[in-house]
């Protein structure tokens, strides 16, 4: 599909590039250049802060008049976004076959240069810089589409302005074609393989139509989805691979404790494991929330100790040697390390941030002495919500309306016959899921914060229930929104010294997405 704007690309997505030219004999001369996140590794820690995190895999091949190599390529490599030059019919063709974004650019327009040799010069100059040397760089450069191919994909994601944090973080390959079964889009179709690129779009949820459905649909990480994206699309010729992989499936397929355990570990059948790479690629951009620091805690603290503690656990498994010595030579290990190695980002979280206020995270007001006032006016604002949310249910009973013998002052809020919702334009709101009409809310007295009683300001009949307010709980939700505001400003460049701080631990949080992956 062309892409309506240009949207901003992470370093956890693929983008890829292809130039053609057409060849006397029908053909095409084509250059490829796809850039993807560098795979983690497990070995060299110690370098983390100066480890390449993106890899720039550049090719050159000649191709058949239907660009059956490059088609391949692309469903080998799933890239988000697809860039070529503008006015290419027989690329924009290619690249239609493929669930992406199709973007197309002008080089010469954005200030590259026309000529080939300073063209590949800029190029390489541009390289060296973001790779720290030259070596293999005009090798994988002298083809002219291949190296106008790299140009794009630097342009796009933003590494040609050559600024410093990216000095060295990006590692250069020359393509390799043979490394796995080659698939183009009508195989990939043909075996149903990959959802069909443009399908119709139901109204309600329609069952499984593709390999990648049925298999990446219930993992419980999208590292996880992505990896056996990945394995579809590249599927492997190495037969030792392919058969510790079957070990290790057959393991958990016959072991059913061991499958339990991890599949708890994982969250069992609720919210799956947050987007680790993107969550990575925010603390390194410095964009990431409080709530990102929250969610990586959770799964720093949580999920990857009990995750690691269930691999162990199917790792001395009987049902199947050989799958259990693979959990337990590779898989275990990679996990429990990432757990140590994020033990004192968990220590920095719990010193500094605040959940008292979820969703809402914000800085413990311990952290700064600026804080403490807001922070107080917060509570109070928030515990006026509270008051009001019992009001208004202590009101319901003492009008026989939802069920009020269900309404005790000591019960669990959310057991309550009145729920409190949060609002995104009025902070808070109240929902009964029974429905009462306005003459019956109007019978309703409710007490106020001020004293003497107050009416029912209903806002909308939907399927989930009445939707109303009080204007006590207006007062409430307008005093909470202005300390919120006054606390989130007061904290804001404590909140970028914190991502700064978090940010050393984007690689350790990348291996343990790829750790959690299998």
């Amino acid at each position: 599909m062309q892409a309506s704007k240009t949207e901003a690309i992470d370093e956890s997505e693929t983008l890829a590039s292809v130039v053609a030219a057409p060849t006397k004999e029908g053909g095409f001369d084509v250059g490829v250049a796809v850039l993807k996140p560098a795979p983690p590794n497990y070995e060299e820690d110690d370098e983390d802060d100066v480890a390449p995190r993106r890899e720039l895999h550049v090719y050159a091949f000649e191709d058949d008049q239907f660009l059956t190599t490059a088609d391949a390529l692309l469903v080998r490599e799933g890239p988000s976004v697809v860039v070529h030059d503008q006015s290419d019919q027989p690329l924009e063709q290619l690249v239609s076959k493929h669930k992406t974004r199709r973007e197309t650019a002008d080089l010469e327009g954005r200030g590259w240069p026309k000529v080939k040799a300073k063209l590949e010069a800029t190029v390489c100059d541009k390289l060296s810089f973001l790779c720290g040397e030259t070596r293999g760089a005009d090798a994988c450069l002298r083809d002219a589409r291949a190296c106008r191919a790299a140009a794009h994909c630097l342009e796009r994601a933003g590494l040609g302005e050559e600024r410093a944090d990216d000095a060295g973080r990006l590692r250069l390959a020359p393509g390799v074609l043979a490394t796995h079964m080659r698939l183009d889009s009508a195989a990939a179709e043909a075996a149903t393989i990959l959802p069909v690129s443009g399908g119709s779009k139901s109204a309600g949820p329609s069952p499984p139509s593709s390999l990648l459905e049925v298999l990446g649909g219930p993992c419980k990480t999208p590292a996880g989805g992505r990896l056996v994206e990945r394995w579809l699309r590249q599927p492997s010729l190495d037969k030792a691979e392919l058969e510790t992989r079957y070990d290790v499936v057959e393991l958990l397929r016959d072991d059913t404790s061991a499958r339990e355990a991890i599949q708890r570990a994982l969250g069992g059948t609720g919210a799956r494991v947050p987007d680790l790479a993107k969550l990575s690629a925010k603390l390194r951009t410095g964009s990431a929330s409080l709530l990102d620091l929250h969610k990586l805690h959770v799964v720093a603290g949580r999920v990857l100790p009990e995750v690691a503690e269930a691999v162990d656990l199917a790792s001395s498994s009987e049902v199947n040697a050989e799958g259990a010595a693979a959990l337990r030579t590779e898989t275990q290990p990679r996990l429990a390390k990432a757990a140590r190695d994020l033990r004192v980002f968990c220590d920095m979280a719990d010193a500094t941030l605040d959940l008292d206020f979820l969703p809402d995270v914000l800085l413990k007001a311990s952290v700064d002495e600026a804080l403490v006032d807001h922070a107080a006016s917060m509570r109070t604002a928030r515990n006026a919500v509270d008051d009001a949310h019992e009001a208004i249910n202590d009101a319901f009973a003492n009008a026989n309306l939802g069920n009020g013998k269900s309404f005790s002052p000591g019960a669990e809020r959310s057991k309550w016959p009145v729920k409190v919702d949060r609002d995104k334009d009025r902070g808070h709101i109240f929902r009964s899921i029974k429905m009462y009409d306005e003459k019956q809310l109007a019978g309703v007295t409710v007490a106020g914060a001020r004293g003497g009683s107050e009416s029912i300001e209903v806002i909308s009949y939907l399927k989930a229930g009445v939707f109303f307010t009080t204007p006590s709980l207006d007062r409430a939700c307008a005093s909470y929104k202005n300390s919120e505001k006054a606390y989130k400003a007061a904290q804001k460049a404590l909140t970028a010294e914190l991502v700064k701080t978090a940010a050393t631990y984007a690689p350790v949080f990348c291996r343990a997405a790829a750790a959690l992956a299998r």
